[in-house]
């Protein structure tokens, strides 16, 4: 619309678009901090192989 390098449906869109788009942020944000398969406490190993070395790194979360 402006110096005539934008159609009146380019700018509805583009504004449609945009407020679809923030009401889908305002929705899924709650979930940001939401880790369903999050631990607090376990234990973990994992076996480490290099071409000189080998070992197993472990972790005790209590």
């Amino acid at each position: 619309m402006l110096n005539n390098k934008h159609w009146p449906s380019d700018v509805i869109t583009g504004a449609g678009i945009g407020i679809l788009i923030s009401q889908l942020v305002y929705h899924f944000e709650p979930l940001k901090n939401w880790h369903p398969f999050k631990n607090t406490k376990g234990v973990s190993c994992v076996p480490i192989i290099d071409e000189k070395e080998y070992g197993i790194y472990t972790r005790i979360t209590l």
